[in-house]
């Protein structure tokens, strides 16, 4: 028998035949119950129709024929009518109309002619009286009226004299509803127009009222509160106004909750004997074959061995499931064999390459790292751990934060593949240089998983490049003392950072005296020249010759353009010629008095620079983002000075070849540590200097660039030294960018500016 009929034979019928008993006891409760409950309700509405019909009485009461039989206004409208309708009568009958109200106190009063045309009509508002249009008594209709938001009592009579009908009065009282307890409230074309609820729930009232039918009762709810609506049809109050009361609901259904809360405990009493029942026969039919089933898989778990399950239950669904998980065994046999297969691959890849490798869960901050990544520092399998820490807390310090920055950067998707060079510490104490590599994994949104890869040992390598390094600075020694060398080498260096900007004034020149309109000017001559006999009628009629003089105008203004941008470009070829002299004859005079000194504003000198290295950063593709502040002229050598600059800011340009176009970018900032001192900063976030190299980049030959040769820095930094200041460079480490402060001072010493 399957286990679903068992559980509905044990329990579901038995608790079926009970609630069918429990739910004809209680509806016949609940019936005897809501009558008592509306009864009382319906007996509080009578008691309202009858207080309502006595406050509709008041307005037909002897009080309102007193007015109609008042003779002051009989004496109004026989005024009106002698005088047909003047305009003074009717303000004469409504002064009339004012005194009526104010002593009798109606809101609003108007008056008719026999034809129904209103004559005056006055309403109370703020205290005082007021005069209305016609138009505005046109809603002034027996029963209960809006008018402007307000919902008025309204009453006629008519006014005979000698038993001729004069015309009509109509008097108006602000109707309200806040006497009454009841809920009530009154209702035009499906909106509630007058109320004594709370206003906050008429908006949901007034839309369950809508879809009721005129004249019969319907239910709605109200501030999380039920009521019946019930129509008061036996009054009418006339053009659509419909009055509902509100009879609450719970109040009838009170009574039931107590006996309720009986059943509901009978009832809990009958569901823990049935669960206890059913626990019994769940525990024998189910749980015991489940546990016969889980017992195979944990021996499957611990042991790694797969143990098929016997099919021996007497319930269908436990068999079947028996039989899937035999299934899921035959499956995970199978891939079991193949990720056998895909490790044994892995591995033997990974041991030809004799790289270590390892994985890091940026979710669980656990990383896993291979037997030879471990071996490679010394380690056997199970010393060191797996978390960052082990990784990054044995890198040697000064390399610690940029590898730390490179990780991070290509988390962030801010490189397309990790690539960094380190150094870290063996079980030894020594150190060995490592490549890593690696790539980051990000799910479907974009975010970073996880970030895996290899470990190189790069000692010997760097080994060989120090033996390099060390077999090149010997080199260097010897070409130092070759003093002539030095000196036409920095000569060269600085002249080639200023030929740079020669060339592209040459070129300009060049190209625009190639495309120059000159040649045209002498066909314009030649052609007036074949008509100096006629040349009135030739530039008047004939089809050239007009449009000769508009040519020549234009052509002028051509001209003149062209002439004023050769001129600019001749003077900056003749600055940078003047530079280039004053470099030959600054490096004639090298170690001897410096030259002449001049005021100089720092923001121009920099400008210059930025002008001499304008053809290169071009060609480069690279930004200059400028801050200056406002300082006082520099006593200076100004040639001096600008060679120093122009050589940073090429450094700068050549160090970020390797960025992309839309990295590129020099910042140049001129400020003032102090009172007598003037700093030039150049920053770049190019290849960067590592830490040991910052102490050798001043010196002759040092450079890092691949096609540099290590004279501009050091002739920059005696030139500094020269003109009594101080070149310093910084840097974060390789790829980290670098940044070169030149310091001057305001004036020099024993000069006054």
């Amino acid at each position: 028998m399957r286990f679903s009929t068992r559980i509905f034979l044990l329990f579901f019928l038995p608790a079926a035949l009970l609630l069918a008993v429990g739910f004809t006891a209680l509806q016949d409760l609940v019936t005897s119950s809501v009558k008592g409950g509306l009864g009382a309700s319906m007996r509080q509405t009578h008691q309202f129709i009858s207080r309502l019909r006595d406050n509709f009485e008041l307005t037909s009461s002897p009080l309102l024929t007193a007015v109609g039989e008042n003779p002051t206004l009989k004496a109004g409208f026989e005024l009106v009518q002698m005088e047909g309708y003047s305009e003074e009568s009717k303000r004469t009958l409504a002064d009339q109309l004012q005194i009526v109200a104010a002593n009798l106190g109606f809101d609003m009063i108007a008056a008719a002619n026999a034809e129904g045309q209103t004559l005056a009509a006055v309403r109370l508002a703020a205290g005082e009286f007021t005069n209305l249009a016609p138009d505005d008594t046109a809603m002034l209709q027996p029963g209960l009226v809006e008018i402007n938001g307000a919902v008025y009592s309204v009453s006629s009579h008519p006014i005979n004299l000698a038993s001729e009908l004069l015309g009509t009065i109509t008097v108006a009282q602000e109707f309200t509803l806040d006497e009454f307890t009841v809920p009530v409230v009154l209702t035009k074309d499906d909106r509630v127009v007058a109320s004594n609820l709370d206003p906050s729930g008429l908006r949901q009232l007034e839309t369950e009222l809508a879809s009721c039918t005129a004249n019969s009762d319907c239910p709605v709810t109200l501030n999380e509160e039920y009521f019946l609506a019930v129509s008061l049809s036996g009054l009418d109050f006339g053009q659509g106004v419909e009055l509902r009361s509100l009879q609450s609901v719970d109040s009838a259904v009170l009574p039931v909750l107590s006996v309720v809360e009986g059943l509901f405990v009978w009832s809990a009493g009958v569901a823990l004997v049935g669960g206890l029942v059913l626990s019994w026969a769940v525990s024998r039919s189910v749980v015991r074959p489940l546990t016969d089933l889980v017992s195979p898989m944990e021996a499957s778990v611990g042991t790694g061995l797969l143990h098929r399950v016997q099919t021996d239950s007497s319930i269908l669904e436990i068999n079947r499931l028996i039989d899937a998980f035999n299934g899921m065994l035959d499956s995970l046999a199978v891939a079991r064999a193949g990720v056998r297969d895909s490790e044994e691959r892995y591995a033997r890849a990974v041991r030809g390459a004799n790289d270590g490798i390892w994985d890091w869960n940026l979710q669980t901050q656990q990383c896993y790292f291979s037997p030879r990544w471990k071996s490679m520092l010394g380690y056997d399998e199970g010393e060191i751990g797996n978390t960052p820490d082990e990784w990054f807390g044995r890198i040697l310090e000064e390399d610690r934060e940029c590898t730390r920055q490179a990780v991070d950067k290509h988390i962030q998707r801010e490189s397309d593949q990790l690539e960094t060079e380190y150094r870290i510490q063996h079980r030894d104490g020594s150190f060995r240089w490592c490549l890593t590599r690696g790539l980051v994994v990000v799910d479907e949104n974009g975010t970073p998983l996880r970030v895996a890869g290899s470990q190189t040992d790069i000692t010997r390598r760097k080994q060989a490049e120090a033996e390099l390094k060390a077999m090149h600075a010997r080199l260097l020694e010897s070409s130092r003392k070759a003093g002539m060398a030095d000196v036409a080498s920095s000569v060269l260096h600085n002249i080639g950072n200023v030929l740079n900007s020669v060339n592209v004034s040459a070129d300009l020149v060049a190209e625009s005296i190639s495309s120059s309109k000159v040649p045209n000017l002498g066909r314009a001559v030649a052609m007036m020249q074949e008509h100096d006999q006629d040349i009135g009628k030739f530039l008047t009629e004939d089809e050239k010759g007009r449009h000769l003089p508009g040519y020549l105008v234009k052509l002028a203004q051509h001209l003149e353009r062209e002439q004023n941008v050769n001129r600019e470009e001749v003077r900056s070829l003749g600055k940078s010629i003047e530079h280039i002299k004053a470099i030959v004859q600054m490096q004639q005079s090298y170690a001897r008095a410096s030259g002449v000194l001049e005021p100089m504003h720092m923001a121009d000198l920099v400008e210059d620079a930025i002008r001499l290295n304008e053809a290169g950063l071009r060609r480069h593709h690279v930004a200059v983002e400028r801050e200056y502040s406002p300082l006082p002229p520099v006593m200076i050598d100004r040639h001096k000075a600008l060679q120093i600059v122009v050589n940073l800011i090429s450094n700068a340009k050549y160090a970020m070849d390797h960025l992309d176009v839309s990295e590129r970018l020099v910042r140049i900032r001129i400020s003032s540590p102090s009172e007598v001192r003037v700093q030039v900063t150049i920053s770049d976030h190019g290849v960067g200097i590592a830490k040991d190299d910052l102490g050798k980049i001043f010196q002759h030959g040092f450079t890092n660039r691949k096609d540099g040769h290590g004279f501009g820095l050091h002739s920059s930094a005696l030139a500094a030294q020269e003109l009594q200041g101080s070149l310093v460079g910084e840097s974060d480490g390789p790829g980290c960018g670098a940044t070169f402060t030149l310091e001057l001072p305001l004036t020099r010493t024993g000069v006054s500016a």
